[in-house]
């Protein structure tokens, strides 16, 4: 009940993929972002049940610079738990 790896720095037109490999089924959802992070409906991510399945998450204008906490929803108690950093714009 982990998301590997926990914590990523990426940039904004990067893409961070979340790959279902468990047997249970798992999501993202955010949930503490910087105030100017704007996800919308985006927020909360769909639930992947079958091994394999993806989600991709395109970091573009959306995402303010700064760090986004994202839980699977179901299993938020368990520790199941994540950061993505964005970078300033600079690399």
């Amino acid at each position: 009940m982990a998301f590997d790896p926990t914590r990523v720095t990426v940039h904004r037109g990067d893409t961070v993929r979340f790959i279902q490999a468990g047997n249970l089924p798992h999501n993202v959802e955010f949930k503490s972002v910087p105030a100017e992070t704007d996800l919308g409906p985006s927020r909360v991510g769909p639930s992947l049940k079958a091994q394999g399945e993806t989600y991709s998450v395109v970091i573009d204008q959306r995402f303010a610079v700064g760090k986004h906490a994202y839980v699977c929803t179901s299993h938020e108690v368990l520790g199941m738990a994540g950061i993505i950093y964005v970078a300033a714009e600079s690399r």
